[in-house]
């Protein structure tokens, strides 16, 4: 079985004088995205592959993740297409994963992110908030198998009173 877990980098700064791509997480946006990331445990099984945008968000989202989880910053793909891309793009790029990751954890930016879950399941989401995860899993062994519609699990909400 292959678990994809999809998560958007947490709440940023509105503004940074160095653009968008260099925008940080919040102190609010750090504490939702350790919130997330320690509901992620149960998910999260075998070899873990991570991969993110290297924005500055989404780099500090994922160093928190990979922190409460106990991943190896060596299993740390940085991906500068992942800052602009398409869901279709994202979906081409975890067909080339190595077989040996039972789990994938995708971190990027809206609207692909969320176009991804739409792609994967067949499920219309709302647009996913900051530091919001969405589970989904398969019976297969290859990453390239990727079927046309993957079983829906689950979105964990980033907020401390959904649980």
């Amino acid at each position: 079985m292959k678990t994809l877990i999809l998560v958007r980098h947490g709440q940023a700064e509105a503004i940074n004088k160095k653009g968008d791509f260099n925008r940080e997480l919040t102190l609010q946006g750090k504490t939702e995205v350790a919130q997330t990331a320690r509901k992620l445990i149960p998910y999260v099984s075998g070899n873990t592959l991570m991969i993110a945008s290297d924005a500055t968000r989404t780099l500090q989202t994922v160093l928190i993740i990979a922190k409460q989880l106990n991943i190896p910053e060596n299993n740390l793909e940085k991906e500068h297409f992942i800052f602009q891309t398409t869901g279709s793009t994202l979906l081409l790029h975890i067909t080339t994963i190595h077989d040996s990751y039972d789990t994938l954890i995708l971190t990027g930016h809206n609207p692909s992110i969320s176009e991804l879950v739409l792609l994967l399941t067949g499920h219309p989401v709302q647009p996913l908030l900051p530091a919001e995860a969405c589970i989904v899993q398969a019976e297969i062994e290859h990453w390239k198998g990727i079927p046309g519609r993957w079983p829906y699990l689950q979105i964990l909400p980033a907020n401390s009173s959904s649980g």
